[in-house]
């Protein structure tokens, strides 16, 4: 108690009297709610909200990963290599998607309407650039290396500025205060294990089987992430 009387002096002295007593009670409120987290049991996915809300997050991880964006970023040194294009090729995809983390960064930050819209959008994107991918394979030569480039920067921006800032606590609303953090432990646990599965996924296919391989499996797989996202979250756009 002594404490928070200490910190409330402090924030009005910086804040005004207002503010302070608003961010004490917003402390106490986020103290009082640590202390009642619970571990998410099988118990509670036979409640409706919250079955349907873990169902969403799995979607949510699926539209972040299933499209290949990551691998698309990790593997582009090689992937560039691959098609012949020299250094700079590298480095203007270098910086372009480094302009792409930066304006993910800021939406993550800042970006809290329409969530679900973008990541439908996101899934869209990505979809259109695998399919531009598959026709760089098919065109061959200069012009299909370019349209190959071109068609990643668009994977790469599908999920970087569209779905991976919309996807960042999305579904906490939805979820019952005492199982926030239980949820959001097992969604960072989920999305890790997604991510290491398909950059090793893409690795051996790139070192087994080729590029051109890969780009397929980014068509199938952004198609089958869009089909899924379109079937379920326009129901969360209705909660």
């Amino acid at each position: 108690q002594h404490r928070d009387v200490e910190a409330f002096e402090a924030l009005r002295r910086l804040h005004g009297t207002l503010e302070a007593s608003v961010a004490i009670d917003w402390t106490r409120l986020d103290a009082e709610m640590l202390a009642e987290q619970q571990a998410l049991t099988p118990a509670d996915l036979r409640v409706p909200q919250v079955r349907a809300a873990v169902l969403t997050g799995a979607v949510l991880i699926l539209a972040q990963e299933a499209p290949l964006g990551a691998a698309a970023l990790v593997l582009a040194p090689l992937i560039v290599t691959d098609l012949g294009l020299g250094s700079g090729a590298i480095a203007v995809g270098a910086v372009a998607w480094l302009a792409l983390a930066l304006l993910a960064l800021a939406l993550v930050t800042r970006g809290e309407q329409l969530r679900f819209l973008r990541v439908v959008l996101g899934a869209v994107v990505a979809v259109l650039g695998a399919t531009f991918l598959v026709a760089g394979v098919t065109l061959g030569g200069g012009a299909g290396a370019w349209t190959i480039t071109i068609s990643l920067t668009f994977l790469v921006a599908s999920q970087s500025v569209l779905v991976l800032p919309a996807c960042q606590g999305a579904i906490d609303p939805r979820i019952p205060p005492w199982l926030v953090e239980a949820q959001r432990r097992a969604s960072a646990t989920g999305w890790a294990l997604a991510r290491a599965g398909v950059l090793i996924a893409a690795l051996l296919v790139v070192i087994h089987l080729g590029t051109s391989v890969l780009y397929w499996g980014a068509f199938v797989l952004s198609f089958a992430s869009v089909v899924v996202v379109l079937l379920r979250l326009p129901r969360e756009l209705k909660v």
